[in-house]
């Protein structure tokens, strides 16, 4: 049996980010759904995010705000829109995968 290689599709650097995460989508009825979750990581045009409850279907719309808190106790919320491209499999704590449109805060 040959060794399988994992391939790296990402186009761009990603970064280790846990802050909690408010999501927002439409269900398949058109009604609006909210969740709370916790990033994983993030990049410019990428997110992972660990659901506390369900999470949004696959292909689903969703906005993203990510709340950033720092030791003054001020807080940064970052807005973005992204397509849901994959969920955790059974046995996996429930998250999913999401491209789309995300800012790059310097």
């Amino acid at each position: 049996m040959a060794n399988a290689k994992l391939v790296e599709n990402r186009e761009a650097q990603r970064f280790q980010l846990a802050v909690p995460v408010f999501l927002r989508w439409r269900s398949g009825d058109s009604l609006q759904c909210e969740a709370d979750g916790l990033s994983r990581d993030v990049s410019s045009n990428g997110i992972f995010v660990y659901c506390n409850d369900e999470c949004p279907p696959i292909h689903t719309h969703v906005e993203f705000v990510l709340t950033i808190h720092d030791s003054s106790d001020s807080k940064l919320r970052i807005a973005a829109y992204g397509e849901v491209v994959r969920i955790n499999g059974a046995g996996q704590p429930p998250g999913f995968g999401a491209n789309g449109h995300f800012i790059v805060v310097r």
